[in-house]
C-alpha cells in the first residue's frame, strides 16, 4: 500500500484541500498586502516605481527600494475591484502553485520508493501554514520550489536553461529572496558533471538578469543589508520584528507556525544526504538553508520547502529495494493533487466567507472606516499591524509616522516608533514622542497604551469611534466633526 503513488496523491490532495479551504475562508490577515496595494495605486497613477518613502511624514524623503514592486499594480487593481476577499483568492492560487511545484519537484523520487512522496507530504503539512496569506514572500515560495526542482533536474537541456533564467528574472522583480535562485543553479552545476558548462552558463545568465529591475544594483545592496544586517536600521528591525529574530527568540506561536517539527525532520534528512555519496551537495545546501531559517525564523518555511525537493531523491535512494514503479507524468500528478482543493476553495469562498473581510488583528472593518474619515492633512500614528490598512483606506494624502515596510526609515524614527508602541513607557513619555514628530491623529483600539496616553490629556480630544476602535486628535487641529 505504501508503494502506491495513488495513495500519496490522495494524501497530498487532502492536505492541500485543507489549506485551500482555510485560505479561502480567512479574512485578510496580512498587513503587508495592503501597503503593497497602496504602493501599486501610486505606481498606476504616476507610471513609475517609488524611489522615496513617500507614505511617512517623518521620513518621507528616505530612499525606498520596493523589492516587491511587480505585485503592486495587481494588488491595487484586485483590492480596488474585489475588496479584501481578493487576497484570499491570491492565497489559494499561490498555495496551489507552491503545492504543484512541490509535487513536480519530488515526483521523480516517487518512482523508486514511497519515502520520496512522503517527504513532499511532510513538507506540505509542516510548512503549509505559511501559504495561507497573500504576503509577497509567501507567494514567491512557489518560485523557490520550482527553481530547486529545475536546478537539480537530471535532464538540464536548452529549454531548462532558458526557463531558469526567465524564472530568476521574475523572482528578482517580485521578492528579495532571489539570490537563492542563483545559488541553486550553481549547486546543480557543482553536482552534475555531464552538463556542467550549460548549468554554469545558466547560472551566469541568471545572475546577470537580476540587474534587469527598476532599481538596478541598489536592489542587490538592499538584499545584502537584509542578509548581513549591514545598516543601522536593520539592527532596529531585528530587535523588534519577531520574524527577523532567531528561532530561540521567537514567541511560541511564531515558532510553531514556522514548522519547528519540520525543521527537525528536514535537518535529519539533510544530514543524511550530506553523509551519502552523490547527495552531499544537496545535503550541504539544505543544511545551510535550514541554518538561515533558524537564525531568521521568517526564512524557515522557504528553507523547508526547498530542502524537501533537494532531499526527496536521497530518501528514495536509501530505501530503494526494487524496480522503478509506474507513475503518472509529473504535471498530471500535480493537477490531480491541487484540482479538488481549488474546487472546494471556490465554493467555500462563495458561501463561507467571514462576516468581516478584514481580520481583527489588523483592526477589522472598523479600522478601515475610521481611516476613511481622516482628513487629507492628517499625520497619523496607528498600530504597526494596521498601518498598511490606513495607507490603503485613508485619503491618499494622509501620511503615517511609521509602517511595516521597515527598511525605508532612519534608525531613530524606527526605534522611536517601536518604543512608542511596545516599550513600557509612561503616558507622558508617549505623548512626548507624539509631540516630537508632530503627530496630529492617533487611531487604534481604545485599550492600546498610545490611545490611553492621550485620553483626556490636555490638547487632545476624541475625533471618531467605531466599535472598540477610536481616533483621537489634537484639539487645535480638528473639530469634533472632522471639519477643517
Amino acid at each position: 500500500m505504501l508503494a502506491s503513488p495513488r495513495l500519496w496523491m490522495l494524501l497530498l490532495a487532502v492536505a492541500f484541500l485543507a489549506f485551500a479551504f482555510t485560505a479561502a475562508t480567512l479574512p485578510a490577515t496580512d498587513p503587508d498586502a495592503f501597503w503593497v496595494a497602496a504602493a501599486g495605486r501610486w505606481m498606476l497613477e504616476n507610471r513609475a516605481v517609488p524611489w522615496e518613502n513617500g507614505f511617512s511624514f517623518a521620513d518621507g524623503d528616505k530612499q525606498w527600494v520596493m523589492h516587491e514592486w511587480l505585485f503592486g499594480a495587481p494588488y491595487a487593481l484586485g483590492l480596488g475591484q474585489f475588496g479584501p476577499g481578493f487576497f484570499a483568492g491570491v492565497a489559494v492560487l499561490s498555495a496551489a502553485a507552491a503545492t504543484a511545484m512541490l509535487v513536480i519537484g519530488t515526483s521523480e523520487a516517487w518512482r523508486f520508493e514511497w519515502p520520496g512522496a512522503a517527504v513532499a507530504l511532510f513538507a506540505l503539512i509542516c510548512f503549509g501554514p505559511r501559504l495561507l496569506t497573500a504576503r509577497p514572500a509567501n507567494v514567491a515560495l512557489s518560485l523557490a520550489i520550482a527553481m530547486a526542482a529545475l536546478s537539480f533536474t537530471f535532464d538540464f537541456g536548452r529549454r531548462s536553461l532558458w526557463v531558469v533564467v526567465l524564472l530568476e528574472w521574475v523572482w528578482a522583480n517580485v521578492h528579495g529572496s532571489f539570490p537563492l535562485g542563483v545559488a541553486l543553479i550553481f549547486a546543480g552545476a557543482v553536482m552534475e558533471r555531464e552538463d556542467r558548462w550549460r548549468r554554469l552558463l545558466a547560472c551566469a545568465l541568471a545572475a546577470a538578469v537580476t540587474l534587469g529591475n527598476p532599481y538596478g544594483p541598489r536592489l542587490h545592496e538592499l538584499v545584502w543589508e537584509y542578509l548581513f544586517g549591514a545598516s543601522p536600521v536593520q539592527e532596529v528591525i531585528r530587535e523588534h520584528v519577531l520574524e527577523f529574530r532567531p528561532l530561540w527568540r521567537a514567541d511560541a506561536f511564531l515558532a510553531a507556525r514556522s514548522g519547528s517539527v519540520g525543521l527537525v525532520g528536514c535537518g535529519v534528512m539533510a544530514l543524511g544526504a550530506l553523509l551519502t555519496r552523490g547527495f552531499r551537495v544537496r545535503g550541504f545546501l539544505s543544511l545551510a538553508l535550514l541554518a538561515e531559517g533558524v537564525l531568521r525564523v521568517r526564512h524557515l518555511e522557504l528553507a523547508g520547502f526547498v530542502t524537501a525537493v533537494l532531499v526527496a531523491p536521497w530518501a528514495a535512494h536509501v530505501t530503494w529495494r526494487g524496480n522503478p514503479l509506474p507513475t503518472r507524468p509529473a504535471l498530471r500528478t500535480a493537477v490531480a493533487v491541487v484540482l479538488p482543493g481549488l474546487c472546494v476553495a471556490a465554493v467555500a469562498g462563495a458561501v463561507a466567507r467571514p462576516k468581516d473581510p478584514i481580520s481583527p488583528l489588523l483592526g477589522g472593518s472598523n479600522a478601515a472606516r475610521l481611516a476613511q474619515s481622516l482628513p487629507i492633512d492628517a499625520k497619523v500614528w496607528a498600530p504597526f499591524a494596521s498601518t498598511g490598512l490606513v495607507l490603503w483606506y485613508a485619503p491618499e494624502e494622509v501620511r503615517v509616522l511609521y509602517d511595516g515596510r521597515n527598511d525605508c526609515y532612519s534608525p531613530q524614527v524606527a526605534a522611536d516608533a517601536f518604543a512608542l508602541e511596545v516599550e513600557p513607557l509612561s503616558p507622558e513619555q508617549r505623548r512626548a514622542l507624539l509631540d516630537k514628530y508632530g503627530v496630529t491623529y492617533v487611531m487604534g483600539d481604545a485599550a492600546h497604551p498610545v490611545l490611553q496616553a492621550v485620553r483626556g490629556a490636555r490638547g487632545w480630544m476624541d475625533f471618531e469611534s467605531d466599535g472598540s476602535w477610536v481616533v483621537r486628535t489634537r484639539a487645535s487641529t480638528q473639530s469634533p466633526t472632522g471639519g477643517p
